[in-house]
């Protein structure tokens, strides 16, 4: 039985599918700060880790890091994690003629790093994972914030943010606010378009020996079900491979505590009044309208909303519908 799936694990190559516009814009687009926003298991990880692949497997200006902040605590775990990502690239500093940069802080380190690639014709390109442990650390250590900034602005350096969307709404007051500020409006890292959704569930990136045997009918339940959702997409297929029945997986999922669990972090990660738009979304809102409508598109942005029958606002795929369903239950 051939599952292909991948569930879990960022990806990236010919298991990564869609995101063309965003790919587009980290590699080639104007500005040198990018903020990436996403729920979870939405494909930030891999997103970042597509666009290594591509600045790295084609001539170009660039030299990628991947630097994850995920547990960056304090100063000197900040500074030892870029030190790793470093090692991670040392073949490449290596064949541009620039060495691994000693252990230090973090800031000396990238615009000693950035001012060597420079002199070599290369920039830096810095993808920057779990952006909002950076920040939280900036908050408890402003004197870092300074340092970091210059390192950024003067090295010449491509700075890529992904984060939660917890970040987005915090991001307008404390001292960090004004390097955040610099990266200007998030980009959303939404759902999958439809016609990416299937081809990521008929996975036809893979040569056709590989390709899973699933059916049309199930293809078609699925992007329906999972709302371009890439995690729901490859965790749905995969089961509905293994019980050879789309509707009974789908059913499964819906109790499943990895799936019920995924909408509970999601809704946890927004602000009251987006959870309780969440909620109510089947019935007419109160409160102003141009309100609820800038908070339906960020939502719909984010993939938590899009449209139903007659252009109706509803959960943005039918496994968080349940989900909402379930909680709003009266308990006996």
């Amino acid at each position: 039985m051939n599952v292909p799936y991948v569930v879990g694990p960022w990806v990236r190559g010919e298991r990564f599918y869609g995101r063309s516009d965003l790919l587009r814009e980290a590699l080639h687009g104007p500005r040198d700060r990018l903020w990436l926003v996403g729920m979870r298991r939405v494909g930030k990880t891999s997103l970042l880790r597509e666009v290594e692949r591509l600045a790295g497997d084609r001539p170009g200006p660039f030299l990628p890091v991947v630097w994850d902040l995920q547990g960056s605590d304090e100063p000197d775990e900040l500074d030892l994690g870029l030190h790793e990502a470093l090692i991670d690239v040392e073949p490449a500093l290596a064949a541009t003629g620039v060495g691994l940069p000693k252990p230090g802080p973090a800031s000396a380190t990238l615009a000693g790093l950035a001012g060597e690639l420079g002199r070599h014709g290369r920039r830096l390109l810095l993808l920057c994972d779990e952006a909002e442990d950076l920040f939280a650390l900036l908050r408890r250590h402003p004197e870092r914030l300074g340092s970091l900034e210059s390192a950024w602005n003067e090295s010449g350096t491509r700075v890529v943010l992904a984060s939660s969307v917890r970040l987005a709404g915090t991001s307008t007051s404390g001292p960090d606010h004004r390097l955040l500020a610099a990266f200007g409006a998030p980009l959303w890292i939404g759902p999958l378009e439809d016609e990416e959704a299937r081809r990521l569930l008929r996975q036809e990136n893979l040569p056709a020996g590989r390709r899973p045997d699933l059916a049309e009918a199930a293809v078609d339940l699925l992007t329906t079900r999972c709302g371009g959702h890439p995690f729901l997409l490859q965790l749905g297929a995969k089961r509905a491979i293994e019980l050879g029945n789309a509707q009974e997986a789908c059913e499964g999922l819906a109790r499943d505590p990895t799936v019920t669990r995924l909408c509970d972090v999601d809704l946890g990660l927004l602000g009251d009044a987006d959870r309780e738009l969440l909620a109510g979304i089947a019935s007419p809102s109160a409160g102003d309208a141009t309100c609820v409508a800038e908070r339906i598109a960020r939502l719909r942005a984010l993939g938590l909303v899009r449209s139903g029958a007659g252009g109706r606002p509803e959960p943005g795929s039918w496994f968080l519908g349940r989900h909402l369903a379930a909680a709003a239950r009266p308990r006996s």
